[in-house]
């Protein structure tokens, strides 16, 4: 019998195994599901006799299996360390999956849909398969599951000795180029693969993908699994195609294989720092307009109970709190200033405090929010609206360094010039000229609230 996509859903039912080429990531079908199925006849039974499973022992149809990947050697050891090619689109069937250049996964799926065919089976010839995978393929089935929720492979994954802080092996570059080879038109290409390393891990892409059950799997895992293991996050586009996967779609540019998020931007944007140093709760952070926002909260606790740093990202000395506030989530960011008692003026490598990423956030992404509650609320716990970075600019000089001065601009100006915000006196004028005769009343009187409530001694109007 064949295996089916909608295995499994309870105890009694099989668990497919997660193996295949890296097409698991391309916009394409799977090589498999790509193929036309053929057809086989066997010789039928007599009645009542025992199956094949049980005439044959185990040792044989462990050694059958030995012998398939044996066969295929050659396919097996290229995995994801080899580049691949495919010949002119135009030239090949519609029944064959482009991105597959070679059938270096086609046994691994071979066996599995073997193992789908009966209970016994399965249960005889997973385990090989995921310790295989585990030995070969940089545990890529424990990666995939990860990225795809998939609590069961998880399981057999770790239970099968895969590395849960194995590096991603599985998002190879791809990329296309005119072939000239077989035609003269620039309309027939051929598709490339280059082999690729990302330093993240399971825990890394669980956090990403928001997936609780995951995460916890993997941190009750033990064995090494660090909430801190640090990751390389890239500022710039990169080629490669990290396919139809829900968070990366939403989250990345279709060529873009670098993860980098708005506060990080931020504090580049200042000052050149390594990209390496990323952990989990980065990406869980980076990824937090992509769900709701107290789901995003629970995942934080958790990681924040199992030892995870708040520095989020070493080189950048970026804070969770940092990050909190550049994606205006009220709810960690109160977690953070009340519960776990961080300074509100906490600084990164360029010199901003959380005010710095919130206000600068807020103009970097289109249709950015216009709440007012996250700026109330680190003001709320003493974060100070003067602190200036390396190119001395304060969170008020942020909010004024435009031509034009809108209304979300506005009223954050006033909001912080309430609260003890001020302006050197020698930009006072390049601040003036930009300003209508209605915007400098307002700010003026701000300014003069603020010296009445003896927050300032400041005496500069604009």
């Amino acid at each position: 019998m064949m295996a089916h996509s909608h295995f499994p859903a309870t105890a009694n039912q099989k668990v497919p195994a997660l193996f295949g080429c890296p097409c698991v990531w391309s916009h394409v079908p799977l090589y498999g599901a790509a193929q036309k199925r053929r057809r086989y006849y066997h010789a039928l039974a007599k009645p009542n006799s025992p199956g094949l499973v049980q005439r044959l022992p185990s040792e044989i149809i462990l050694c059958i299996v030995d012998a398939l990947f044996d066969l295929y050697a050659k396919e097996v050891s290229l995995g994801y360390e080899k580049y691949w090619e495919s010949s002119c689109l135009p030239y090949e069937s519609e029944d064959m999956c482009p991105f597959c250049m070679l059938p270096r996964f086609e046994v691994w799926r071979d066996v599995a849909n073997l193992a789908a065919t009966c209970r016994s089976l399965y249960e005889l010839i997973t385990p090989v398969l995921y310790r295989r995978d585990a030995q070969q393929n940089h545990s890529s089935a424990l990666l995939i599951s990860a990225k795809r929720g998939n609590v069961r492979a998880l399981k057999l994954a770790l239970e099968n000795g895969a590395d849960a802080n194995e590096d991603d092996h599985t998002m190879p570059l791809q990329w296309t180029n005119e072939c000239f080879r077989h035609c003269e038109h620039c309309e027939y290409q051929v598709w490339w693969r280059e082999p690729r390393r990302l330093d993240m891990s399971a825990l890394h892409w669980a956090a990403l993908c928001g997936q609780r059950d995951v995460l916890e799997i993997l941190l009750r895992h033990g064995e090494g699994v660090s909430p801190n293991k640090r990751a390389s996050v890239q500022p710039g586009l990169d080629d490669g195609n990290y396919g139809s996967l829900q968070y990366v779609e939403d989250y990345c540019d279709e060529y873009n294989a670098s993860f980098p998020c708005v506060a990080l931007q931020t504090t580049i944007g200042y000052s050149p720092v390594s990209t390496h140093g990323a952990n989990p709760l980065y990406f869980l952070l980076g990824t937090s307009r992509l769900r709701d926002s107290g789901k995003t909260l629970e995942l934080v606790r958790l990681l924040v109970e199992t030892g995870s740093s708040l520095l989020t990202h070493e080189a950048a000395r970026l804070h969770a709190l940092h990050q909190a506030a550049a994606y205006d989530n009220v709810e960690v960011t109160e977690f953070l200033l009340k519960e776990m008692k961080v300074d509100p003026n906490v600084l990164d490598a360029a010199g901003n405090t959380p005010l710095h990423h919130h206000i600068d956030s807020r103009f970097m992404v289109e249709g950015g929010v216009q709440e007012t509650t996250t700026l109330s609320l680190l003001l709320k716990y003493g974060a100070d609206p003067n602190v200036r970075n390396v190119e001395d600019h304060s969170p008020l000089d942020l909010c004024l360094a435009t031509t034009l001065l809108g209304d979300a601009r506005m009223k954050m100006s006033v909001m912080l010039a309430e609260n003890g915000a001020t302006l050197r006196d020698q930009d006072l004028g390049l601040y003036s000229i930009r300003l209508t005769d209605e915007q400098r009343q307002e700010l003026n009187a701000a300014f003069q609230e603020a010296r009445i409530s003896g927050k300032i001694q400041w005496d500069g109007r604009v």
